[in-house]
């Protein structure tokens, strides 16, 4: 490992603690982390986020992530996304196969996390509740404030990140989407651009 990085995941987040925002503190067997492994991670999710919707089985999400990120490169163990309960992983319509159709009420975690010998990691940990028109209506009768919020943050992943969200996925997280390749870089993050 390079003298001044560190490789670290810490909550939702994964990353590199580099001297610099830049590659060349990075080891060099990952100095492409971002176009390699984080970047195509992004698009991904772009795609993942994309699909999410109500009435979408979750073997499609399971699919786009199986295509786009390779076991081999990517190291997903997991399932592409999962319910928020008690516990992580309880439950989960997004697996290999899964005709169980997304619907309106279920409170989501984005949870695609790849693991390599090279790159470590990258992730989004987002939380997402999928909201049809009457959930939405009840959200923004009730709790004004904590929909308007939502809305906000959906804008943000449309027209800062580049990220193609459904209307019907409200964004819980206040860093919806954000992948910082680089800690010590904060202001530097991925985003799509045509």
């Amino acid at each position: 490992m390079a003298k001044n990085v560190v490789r670290i995941g810490i909550g939702g987040e994964a990353g590199h603690v580099a001297r610099a925002p830049t590659a060349d503190d990075l080891p060099p067997p990952a100095q492409d982390y971002v176009k390699e492994f984080a970047g195509i991670y992004f698009e991904a999710m772009n795609q993942w986020f994309a699909l999410l919707r109500i009435g979408q089985t979750g073997d499609v999400l399971s699919r786009v992530i199986q295509t786009k990120l390779p076991f081999g490169k990517f190291g997903i163990y997991l399932n592409a996304g999962h319910l928020i309960h008690l516990d992580e992983w309880v439950s989960s319509p997004i697996f290999p196969g899964s005709m169980v159709p997304i619907h309106s009420g279920m409170a989501m975690q984005v949870d695609v996390i790849p693991s390599s010998a090279t790159y470590c990691s990258t992730r989004m940990e987002d939380g997402v509740v999928i909201a049809g028109r009457d959930l939405q209506e009840k959200l923004r009768l009730h709790y004004p404030a904590c929909f308007s919020r939502c809305l906000g943050r959906r804008e943000f992943m449309r027209n800062t990140l580049g990220i193609e969200v459904n209307d019907d996925v409200l964004p819980l997280s206040n860093m919806p989407a954000i992948v910082p390749p680089y800690f010590l870089g904060p202001n530097r993050i991925l985003v799509l651009t045509n």
